[in-house]
């Protein structure tokens, strides 16, 4: 572990010159202000950093805060590693670290190894600021896998999980103003959209000050 963190630091990009660009967005549930997420790219050359972070609080049986931190870094339009961290009421719920080595990468969730074989040119951080036109898989760096693309017939984007038939993302893109919006759907929870706006105002919770 000690050594793939190291790695991780080194394959990191140093931004000098980096062109950076953020896009805002706001959660709403059930018609209500439940959180926010943002993203950040910074392009410098062929090298492209994103940082995705996104509070978000929800009622379902109690109070619940999820957030995470996502970095995925690309080199001349390639994963070259990426990190991601969710958090539950504070606490870490999931770690995934992903680095590339020759032709596959190293997948460490939770301290559990796996490995794909191939290049990895498309990650969930990188569909804030791409269109993915005839993207058919897309890396999530939170889940640290696949999953499929599928475009519908509206012109909007569906990320499944394979394994999680469930678990659907669909992805509106707006031709001058990039991803507009996405919803997120869940069994056994209500569904969660995100909608991008310039400034993100207050959120609505019902967590003490």
């Amino acid at each position: 572990m000690k050594a793939l963190f190291l790695s991780l630091i080194v394959l990191i990009p140093v931004f000098v010159n980096a062109q950076v660009y953020t896009r805002n967005y706001e959660v709403e549930s059930s018609d209500k202000r439940v959180g926010d997420v943002t993203a950040v790219k910074h392009a410098d050359g062929e090298l492209v950093q994103y940082d995705i972070t996104s509070d978000v609080y929800m009622t379902l049986l109690f109070n619940i805060h999820v957030s995470y931190k996502v970095q995925a870094n690309f080199k001349d339009g390639l994963l070259v590693s990426s990190s991601a961290t969710v958090y539950l009421n504070g606490r870490v719920q999931d770690q995934v670290d992903v680095l590339r080595t020759g032709d596959h990468y190293t997948v460490t969730k939770d301290d559990h190894k796996t490995r794909i074989y191939g290049d990895i040119a498309y990650s969930s951080a990188k569909l804030y600021f791409s269109r993915p036109d005839n993207i058919k898989k897309v890396f999530s760096e939170t889940g640290g896998e696949m999953k499929d693309l599928v475009k519908t017939s509206d012109g909007n984007f569906r990320l499944k999980n394979p394994e999680k038939e469930s678990e659907v993302n669909t992805y509106k893109y707006s031709s001058d103003q990039g991803l507009h919006s996405v919803l997120i759907e869940r069994s056994l929870f209500p569904d969660i959209e995100l909608k991008h706006v310039r400034e993100p105002g207050k959120i609505e919770t019902t967590e003490e000050e």
